[in-house]
């Protein structure tokens, strides 16, 4: 008995200089106060750093991740060495260009997709109700089915999810202006967009109707105009009395045709634009029942200066 506490405390004496020595140090010196450190795309388990601080690291060769908001993620590669020390120095004030792509939010926010509905929406994943106008959730890459209900009314949609990347959507039972707005160049659409089915089928039969109805007088004027020059001529090449007489109904027919459906064209076409024009205005002018989607002023990937809670999310405080 004895014997095994000897060993055990022996043990437990050696463990950390062993450890020590199958470990090495990071000094990182940054122009910059705060920041995380990911170790080998490690995003469970990163480390807050500050300016000047070291980070034991083991021995190796590992691909280190600088992320600091609106910056792009600096990457590079170090070997460490067992109980030396590894320094490094990067100037963030000499790369003043738009990030690309950063690690910030998906650290910051401690998820990996943020999902913006209206304030009674409640939001579903997989049938799975997950919380109310707006979640922050951390997801096993994989494709979801997303839900938002507020009473009657219900939107869906699918989300690819990455681990290791952040993004935020917004999904709403209400019509977003703009979208509506987009609509509004074909008639009808932006009507049925925003609920409104009977002005939509208005609309749009209506402006479908008389297109198709300008298109074939169109047609027809082309056709009898086609007969009536064809007549014409004959009836300027003929010295025949008879062919003369014929030649020359015909021609007054077809011109009288040609002129019915000229007018008739025009008319459709006049009709049409007005339908159009209408329409337009409407799309354009007439707010949904409901009214639109207002959305958060929020933006997840700028705004870090958050305090604890916003729009029900649960935040982490600034670094």
């Amino acid at each position: 008995m004895k014997n095994f506490l000897s060993a055990s405390l022996l043990f437990f004496l050696i463990a950390p200089v062993l450890k020590a020595q199958s470990t090495g140090t990071l000094r990182l010196n940054l122009d910059i106060e705060s920041y995380f450190l990911i170790v080998d795309e490690d995003y469970q388990n990163p480390y807050e750093m500050g300016k000047l601080d070291s980070v034991r690291v083991d021995t190796g060769l590992h691909q280190f991740r600088l992320v600091q908001p609106f910056q792009n993620d600096r990457i590079f590669r170090e070997k460490i060495i067992s109980g030396e020390t590894v320094a490094r120095n990067f100037f963030y004030s000499n790369y003043q260009y738009p990030p690309d792509f950063s690690s910030y939010p998906l650290l910051f926010w401690d998820s990996n997709l943020m999902i913006f509905s209206e304030p009674e929406g409640r939001i579903f994943i997989d049938g799975n109700e997950k919380g109310t106008s707006n979640v922050a959730l951390s997801l096993p890459e994989e494709e979801y089915e997303l839900k938002v209900q507020n009473g009657k009314y219900t939107n869906s949609g699918r989300v690819s999810v990455a681990e290791n990347y952040f993004q935020a959507i917004t999904l709403s039972t209400l019509p977003i202006k703009k979208t509506a707005q987009r609509y509004s160049f074909v008639p009808g659409l932006s009507q049925f967009y925003k609920g409104d089915t009977y002005r939509g089928i208005g609309f749009s039969v209506g402006f479908a109707v008389m297109s198709v109805s300008s298109i074939i007088f169109h047609s027809n004027f082309i056709k009898a105009d086609n007969n009536f020059k064809m007549y014409e001529s004959l009836y300027n090449q003929t010295h025949d009395p008879h062919e003369l007489l014929v030649y020359g109904d015909k021609a007054e027919a077809y011109l009288k045709d040609s002129q019915k459906y000229y007018d008739k064209r025009n008319t459709a076409l006049i009709v049409s634009g007005i339908i159009y024009a209408i329409s337009l205005t409407d799309a354009l002018l007439m707010k949904p029942k409901r009214g639109y989607f207002q959305g958060w002023d929020f933006n997840p990937y700028t705004d870090f200066g958050a305090k604890e809670t916003l729009l029900g999310i649960s935040i982490r405080k600034r670094l």
